[in-house]
């Protein structure tokens, strides 16, 4: 089993590293985050804190567009290509093909977050500025992120088109990032119709608050190791949740 999963993964970061729109995601990145240092510069008094708010915030929404893009494309060229119909007919379950391509997608976020960070990291000990654990902790974070929205794109892919499961996925990564907004006007509004909308919301929309760090990684402060612990393991149940939901609705499709 461990190796049919393996073999999987391995040839989804394969495919992943030939996609061209990848690259153009991955260049646009890079110069956002060296155009960081112009901004900073920009900036008196504000450079340390210009750099490092634009630096988090580039790499988790370009990570968050890569994790739509390969969650979606790599699932739905199996689809559209037929080579699903091979897939199917050998002795491999069809959540193990779904876990295969979800830890190819983990591989391909990994490097692709780690060129990102390597760069911005290198940058702020470029221009002098202090390197402390908070920034390596809103790294991990933005990583485990990214890592549900991959799962939350590979979830609606599994039972939608590309468009739609693009528009959904980006939309719950807004939402999310909004969490906290979502809570207090739900615990405020007038109209109890809307508060029960929104606490309906609350429910269901992942709360990716809980891997924000930029407003700690700006102003140099202490997070604890085990809230960090606490956010990621979080975001690996709520993940893994996903996963489970997406085998069931991938396993009930007929594919012959």
């Amino acid at each position: 089993m461990i190796g049919r999963v393996y073999a999987i993964a391995l040839n989804t970061f394969r495919e992943a590293v030939r996609s061209k729109v990848l690259y153009a995601i991955l260049f646009f990145a890079v110069l956002l985050i060296l155009l960081s240092l112009a901004f900073g510069e920009l900036s008196l008094y504000e450079q340390e804190r210009v750099n490092k708010d634009l630096g988090i915030v580039v790499i988790t929404v370009f990570g968050a567009l890569i994790a739509i893009y390969t969650g979606i494309s790599l699932l739905f060229k199996e689809l559209d290509k037929k080579t699903i119909y091979t897939i199917v007919s050998k002795p491999i379950h069809r959540w193990q093909f779904l876990l295969g391509k979800y830890l190819g997608i983990l591989l391909t976020l990994a490097v692709e977050l780690g060129i990102m960070s390597a760069i911005f990291v290198a940058q702020l000990a470029l221009k002098d500025i202090e390197l402390n654990a908070t920034l390596f902790q809103a790294l991990v974070l933005i990583y485990v992120e990214v890592s549900v929205v991959a799962a939350i794109a590979m979830l609606f892919t599994t039972f939608s088109t590309p468009f739609l499961s693009g528009l959904l996925t980006a939309s719950l990564f807004l939402l999310g990032n909004a969490h906290e907004a979502i809570r207090t006007f739900a615990d405020t509004h007038k109209s109890d119709t809307m508060r029960g909308i929104l606490k309906i919301a609350e429910v269901f929309v992942p709360d990716l608050t809980l891997f924000n760090l930029s407003r700690e990684v700006t102003y140099n402060l202490e997070v604890p190791w085990s809230y960090v612990a606490y956010a990621a393991g979080h975001g690996v149940l709520y993940a893994g949740a996903l996963l489970v939901i997406s085998a069931a609705v991938f396993g009930r499709r007929d594919f012959i």
